[in-house]
């Protein structure tokens, strides 16, 4: 048996695909791709679907993404509840809120690594000589697993990219945050003002600023909502303000006062941050040195007098 099974794996490696097998296979994956998407269809098509997609969606002119998002969740996303409030947590410090932000991220990912599968068969096809079955295998796995972890790279980008611009705004909100309660402002006037003062120059805190005082507005408990903050965000120094935050209302402290000593807190914070990126500054710079500027320093500084001493021994040579 294990010799029969070595000749069959060895067999099965050696084997080359010829234009009319891999069309044959092109011709299968096609197939199952369509009936996957004529499921999908038919499952968002279907008038019950329509009716419950107009009663949960309130937005009408999403509810055709809507349905299919939903309707690729049900084999698609993750079963775990785990999984999937950490990928709506994800999506929520990306900026993504929508109702069905996780099940459109997943219908993303499921499109993406189909798609990029089915091209990359279309163009194995094209090419002149002929290749393995496990090339073929390895091409289309590698292809949808770039389409599958696509969606999330871009997530986690998307996430830095929003708590850079978060944290560029901070120093600026304080000090705001500072002159209004200074000023006999209340907590909730005050971040009110200073999300209207910074829209323009930091417009992702200015939103979740904005969001804090829909919260409380809306009844939402003031401690909750600016832990809420701290959520969409994901950022420690969020975190500390809000603790800070609700030291202050818990003790009856001065907010100013707090604010003055956190904003100094963030300044040193920052300072340090700096310091510590001027500090790995040299350490990162030894192999852009080494590899890029020592060879060129040597070719412009020696080169000359190499070429010369070259040409000298060639000519007693000669």
């Amino acid at each position: 048996m294990d010799a029969l099974g070595t000749l069959v794996s060895s067999w099965a490696d050696g084997f080359e695909l010829t234009r009319t097998s891999l069309t044959l296979i092109i011709g299968v994956v096609a197939a199952s791709f369509a009936g996957v998407v004529f499921f999908i269809i038919a499952k968002v098509t279907d008038p019950r679907n329509k009716r419950l997609g107009a009663i949960i969606h309130e937005d009408q002119g999403a509810s055709a993404l809507s349905r299919f998002s939903s309707s690729v969740e049900s084999f698609a996303a993750p079963k775990k509840a785990e999984e999937r409030h950490s990928s709506a947590s994800k999506l929520i410090m990306a900026g993504y809120r929508s109702t069905n932000a996780v099940s459109t991220f997943y219908a993303i990912k499921l499109v993406l690594a189909l798609g990029l599968g089915a091209i990359v068969l279309i163009v194995l096809s094209l090419v002149p000589h002929p290749l393995s079955m496990t090339q073929v295998f390895m091409a289309v796995a590698a292809s949808a697993a770039v389409g599958l972890l696509a969606p999330s790279v871009f997530v986690e980008r998307r996430i830095a990219y929003r708590q850079r611009q978060i944290m560029r705004g901070m120093p600026d909100a304080l000090d705001l945050l500072v002159t209004c309660t200074e000023a006999g402002l209340g907590l909730n006037q005050a971040l009110q003002r200073v999300a209207d003062e910074i829209r323009v120059g930091h417009p992702e805190l200015s939103n979740e600023l904005d969001v804090v005082n829909a919260e409380i507005g809306a009844g939402v408990d003031r401690s909750q909502a600016l832990a809420g903050l701290h959520a969409r965000t994901g950022l420690t120094e969020i975190r500390g303000l809000v603790s800070m935050f609700n030291q202050t209302m818990r003790f009856g402290t001065s907010i100013a006062d707090a604010l003055r000593m956190y904003s100094e807190e963030f300044r040193d914070r920052r300072t340090q941050a700096a310091e510590e990126k001027a500090a790995k500054l040299g350490t990162k710079m030894i192999f852009p040195l080494v590899f890029c500027f020592f060879p060129a320093f040597f070719v412009v500084a020696i080169g000359p007098a190499g070429i010369k001493i070259i040409r000298a021994f060639s000519g007693m040579g000669g």
